[in-house]
């Protein structure tokens, strides 16, 4: 990978990849609408582009070796910006040559058919489950057809740094209990959960 690794979107997960690949010694460009970010990463270059702007997104990719993509609109905006978003990167793939890492979750697969692996069959039993589902497909066609090179990450709920007041046991479980208070705990108790 000789080019740099292009990350679209500076929430928790694209700061904490950029700062992943910069400890490695591999450049990173982040870009977000405004080209600006908060508390940026030593060592990364910041780029203003829209990612649903096919143009935009692959200027911002040019000589990219891999492109990141953990842009996430507001989950109420999935529906309309999601897949302008998913077109401009696999665009910004296709001019680049790179490859293109698609940042997905869980939300796909059916919680009733039990512990959830790689050969789980997806069913999304909600709006954001089949929202998710179709744009992962996108992605797969893309590699499948040679358009560009793509891999499909798929994590649970997340829990960590940068993210505490995004996340479900950001500020409501770990931020209560720094503070002396008592957490706020969703969902159901006595069944198994992952965390990433």
């Amino acid at each position: 990978m000789d080019g740099p690794q292009v990350v679209f979107g500076a929430g928790a997960l694209g700061r904490a990849v950029a700062t992943a690949a910069v400890a490695k010694g591999i450049p990173v460009k982040i870009v977000t609408r405004s080209g600006r970010m908060r508390d940026a990463p030593p060592g990364v270059t910041l780029l203003a582009a829209d990612a649903a702007d096919p143009d935009a997104a692959s200027g911002a990719c040019t000589g990219a070796s891999a492109i990141h993509h953990c842009a996430a609109p507001p989950y109420e905006q999935w529906a309309a910006q999601h897949p302008p978003l998913m077109a401009g990167i696999l665009t910004a793939g296709e001019r680049s040559g790179a490859v293109v890492v698609n940042s997905s979750n869980a939300y796909m697969y059916d919680p009733a058919d039990g512990e959830m692996t790689e050969r789980s069959v997806e069913r999304p039993r909600s709006r954001k489950g089949a929202i998710r589902a179709a744009l992962d497909a996108e992605v797969r066609q893309a590699h499948v057809s040679g358009r560009c090179p793509t891999v499909t990450v798929r994590a649970p709920d997340y829990y960590g740094p940068w993210g505490s007041a995004t996340t479900v046991y950001g500020d409501r479980v770990f931020g209560r209990l720094i503070a002396g208070r008592r957490p706020q705990v969703f969902g159901r108790l006595d069944v198994d959960h992952t965390w990433v």
